[in-house]
């Protein structure tokens, strides 16, 4: 029997057959076996299905019993209780009938024949054959010939068949025959022209066989003028293509998808109008229709959701509570405290919303940093990075030398007016200019309501005559009340504002330089710059709109996010969110290159010097390279070998140190290094990272080590340039490295190593803990000498819990066994106590077998004499293996087997014991195997 597993299988999926069961490992891309191969199986082990059932002593002789049924002078008497059928038969005193074989008849006969046909008479008494010589009677016709080319013959036949008279009659034989169409005619001689049925290309087709013209339509019909159908037309295939520049529909209804089950069925159904790649279908997702392309409707009846552009005409049942604001603003207390800011006291970046510089005052070459925590901009420093390598770095450097990446996109009119898009009659969007046009349902147009009002000078102007400006947060003229002629002066002691003395001489500078040259006319340029006054007290007025650094017109403060700077960026002519990125620290920091290969050299030219080849990471065609592979010298990395042309060679720099000044000796605590900076050239000679190399000899899975690693995880094994997983491809015990399977011999086995052994000298007795044993590390001889039993349950379909009559400690120390197929520990199974429970409930009539694997246990009696059985020895369990010629059916065995202490597997099929015989050292098959079949015969203990 041949094991057929599933085309394409998934990771975890179980295969069972022949009484085994394996799991799919998609990692490793093959089916693991889920038992042993060299566990021993019987029938005993099996459960009994409905269909193919065990073979027994009743069961056969109940079978043998309804094939034997009793004739006539038969009997047949079956004994069931002792197993006996016997079979009688009774000779009768009078036969009757014909007898079967006679070699004479009794009396003789006479044959003889009379009538048309007349023979004389014949004796015959069954000794031998006769023969009858018949005389046919004459029938009163002339012998002769009848019929010419023009006439036929005429034949009378009586009720007997004979002919009882025969003549001729003279015919006329037509020549030629008229044929006619649809148009046209023609005259057609027999037995000299063609009569042909000729079709029409691509409309009709005709074949003539077996004497039948055939006239019907070929596969791809065309029809030349209007085609007229009266029935329904049912059309088959994948595409049904019209040309037609018009297409009428009297059906008041179309429908699409037909046929479809439910509406994910009908997902995508709908509407494509080829060439201007506009759609509407149907999405089962949100059971909605989507348009592609813009609707133009006149009017929509029913609820509206999203932006409208066009007329609205009725909005009675709407306040500014449900209105978008417009350009004129609605009014809010903090609107009127910032207007009351600005007309109070000059402009300052502490006065906007999303800047603190109160809380915590700058000092000098600090930068606003984004707190996300509290939603506003705070003096900070960036650790490692002075203003003044910020200054040199920034002049320098614009967007230009940043390349765009695939994720944040520089800032383009096109690409912003291509990201907005509008599906409502009443907004318009124009693509090329990027406007948006609402023409009606603004604050312009809207009536007032109770709750947001509009925003009105009158308004902020009573809100700032009602207020103090001492009711300001950073200004306090409680403490000390001005005086007539002071000015609030800043006070860095305390953070705010207070009634001071200023002196009477201003002084003019630019950035901090007084001017040259004295002036009598101190000018204030800007559109929002307005100066008042009649009498002595002259005002100059600043007006702005900026509430927060996002209003200055050259911040973008969009999608900021915590820890961020504002970098300019050039092309937009603005300064933007930004982290603080390699490009803007020392250029010597991680980078990543890509090579294409020429197949001519093995020489690229890295855009920075990693200063180590152990710095940097090489992958070909996406396999990573050992570091022996290839070489690196300031900028030039050389490979060992060409790589062919096309390939795809990728270096990724890890970064080099920043320069930190000389620290004190033994300074640098552990807590002080970062993870991964520890190099080759920082570790003592001997007991930095090192690497072997073996050439697999045959069958070769054992390689000695250079080193101890101390674990499979401390170090990376390729073989053949395959990387390995440690424990299920490889063990380490000690300096030998033992691979799960031989690799090919010649092929190259690679060892890294990424970590030495510690030497901790010889631990005291007893002082090992559990804790500190590492999972895996107890091997057999490790473990004194156990029980190994077993236990069988049935399942139930419900039950999931079972009681174990030892506890296993583990659920690793179960082996256990559904129907055949191999649970897994903890997945499949758990055990606490002597509990077993399953994450599913067995099948009903399910046979589980728990087998133990193996408990230490103490103070363990000694047994009474004849009392150790064969399964309380450690028994061992051979094999051997053959395969089928097709003739052989003789093979040799170890002595001392009888037929029922082997197991002899054909094709993963077990077979009975009546199926083969041994006799000494031979097992014998009742039949030869086949050619190539696999024999496998395994032996108990005896």
């Amino acid at each position: 029997m041949a094991l057929n597993f599933p085309a394409s299988p998934v990771n975890g999926q179980v295969y069972v057959a022949l009484g085994r069961g394996w799991k799919y490992n998609s990692s490793a891309g093959i089916w693991e076996a889920n038992i042993n191969v060299n566990t021993v199986f019987d029938s005993d082990d099996i459960s009994e299905g409905t269909a193919n059932l065990f073979t027994t002593q009743e069961r056969t002789d109940d079978f043998v019993s309804n094939l034997i049924t009793a004739g006539n002078n038969i009997t047949v008497n079956y004994n069931d209780v002792a197993n006996s059928l016997t079979i009688a038969s009774t000779t009768p005193t009078t036969i009757s009938g014909n007898a079967g074989t006679a070699t004479a008849l009794q009396t003789a006969r006479n044959f003889s024949a009379t009538g048309d046909a007349t023979a004389p008479a014949v004796s015959f008494d069954g000794t031998a054959n006769v023969a009858l010589n018949l005389t046919l009677a004459n029938s009163g016709v002339s012998a002769g010939s009848f019929g010419s080319g023009s006439a036929i013959p005429v034949i009378t036949v009586d009720s007997k068949g004979r002919i009882t008279s025969a003549s001729t009659q003279s015919v006329n034989i037509v020549t030629t025959t008229d044929i006619a169409g649809d148009s046209g005619t023609d005259t057609i001689t027999l037995g000299t022209d063609t009569l042909t049925f000729a079709g029409t290309t691509s409309e009709i087709e005709t074949a003539v066989t077996n004497n039948q013209v055939q006239i019907g339509l070929p596969n791809d019909v065309t029809i030349g003028n209007n085609l007229t159908v009266t029935g329904t037309l049912t059309v088959n295939g994948t595409t049904t293509t019209i040309n037609s520049t018009q297409l009428d529909v009297d059906d008041l209804n179309i429908t699409i998808a037909s046929g479809a089950g439910n509406a994910a069925a009908a997902n995508g159904a709908g509407i494509t109008v080829d060439g201007a790649s506009a759609t509407l279908t149907y999405t089962s997702s949100n059971d909605r229709w989507n348009f592609n392309k813009e609707l133009v409707v006149a009017r929509v009846h029913g609820n509206l959701t999203g932006n409208v552009t066009g007329q609205v005409s009725d909005i009675s049942n709407f306040s500014t509570t449900n209105i978008t604001e417009g350009s004129n603003l609605y009014y809010t207390d903090a609107r009127a405290d910032a207007r009351a800011t600005l007309r109070i006291t000059a402009a300052s970046i502490g006065n906007l919303s999303d800047v603190d510089i109160t809380t915590s005052a700058p000092t000098n070459g600090q930068v606003l940093i984004w707190n996300s925590s509290n939603s506003e901009f705070e003096p900070g420093t960036i650790t490692g990075y002075a203003t003044s390598d910020f200054n040199t770095d920034f002049a320098s450097k614009d967007t230009d030398d940043l390349s765009e990446g695939s994720t944040n996109l520089y800032f383009t009119d096109a690409r912003a007016r291509s990201a907005i898009s509008e599906n409502s009659t009443q907004l318009a969007y124009n693509s090329s200019t990027g406007v948006l046009t609402f023409t009606q349902g603004n604050t312009d147009t809207v009536a007032e309501g109770s709750s947001n009002l509009y925003f009105t000078n009158a308004r902020a102007d009573a809100r700032i005559a009602a207020a103090s400006i001492d009711a300001l947060s950073d200004v306090d003229i409680t403490t000390s009340a001005p005086t007539n002629g002071q000015a609030l002066i800043w006070n860095a002691s305390n953070s705010e504002f207070e009634p001071g003395t200023v002196g009477s001489t201003l002084t003019v500078q630019d950035e901090g330089s007084a001017l040259s040259t004295s002036a009598s006319i101190l000018n204030f340029v800007g559109a929002g710059v307005t100066a008042s006054g009649t009498g002595a007290t002259k005002t100059i007025t600043i007006a702005s709109s900026v509430s927060a650094i996002s209003d200055l017109s050259d911040v973008d403060a969009s999608g900021v996010a915590n820890g961020e700077i504002l970098k300019y960026v050039s092309a937009s002519s603005e300064f933007q969110p930004s982290l603080i990125t390699n490009s803007m620290l020392d250029p010597t920091n991680v980078f990543a290159d890509q090579f294409t290969a020429n197949g001519s050299t093995a020489a690229f030219t890295l855009s920075s010097d990693p200063g180590s080849k152990n710095a940097v990471q090489v992958f070909v065609d996406g396999v990573p390279q050992k570091a022996s592979g290839y070489t690196v010298s300031g900028t030039t990395l050389t490979l060992g070998g060409t790589p062919t042309n096309g390939q795809i060679v990728e270096v990724r720099g890890y970064g080099v140190g920043l320069p930190v000044g000389t620290v004190a000796d033994n300074s640098i605590t552990g807590a002080k290094l970062q993870n991964g900076t520890i190099g080759l050239n920082k570790i003592q000679a001997g007991d930095y990272y090192n690497a072997d190399t073996f050439t697999a000899g045959s069958n070769q899975t054992a390689y000695t080590l250079t080193t101890d690693p101390g674990s499979p995880y401390a170090i990376t094994v390729y073989v053949a340039n395959v990387q390995q997983k440690p424990v299920t491809n490889y063990t380490v015990s000690g300096t030998t490295l033992t691979l799960s399977a031989a690799p090919t011999q010649g092929v190259e086995v690679y060892v890294r190593y990424y970590g030495v052994a510690l030497a901790v000298g010889t631990v005291a007795d007893s002082s090992i803990t559990g804790a500190k044993l590492q999972d895996g590390t107890i091997t057999i001889d490790k473990i004194a000498a156990g029980a190994y039993t077993k236990q069988t349950f049935t399942g139930d379909n419900t039950t999931t819990a079972f009681t174990l009559s030892t506890d296993p400690g583990v659920a690793q120390a179960l082996l256990i066994m559904v129907d055949n197929v191999v649970q897994e520990p903890t997945e499949n199974y758990t055990t606490s106590g002597t509990t077993l429970t399953f994450t599913s409930a067995p099948a009903l009539n399910a046979r589980i077998y728990v087998r133990f694997l193996g408990l230490p246990y103490a103070n363990a009696s000694v047994p009474a004499d004849d009392s150790v059985t064969n399964v309380k020895l450690n028994l061992t369990y051979t094999s051997n293996q053959y395969t089928g010629n097709n003739s052989a059916t003789a093979y040799t065995i170890p002595a001392g087997h009888t037929a029922n202490s082997v197991l002899v597997i054909l094709d993963g099929l077990i077979l009975p014991p009546s199926d083969y015989s041994v006799s000494g050292t031979t097992l014998t098959f009742g039949s030869a195997p086949l050619l190539n079949q696999s024999i496998d015969i395994r032996y108990m203990p005896v």
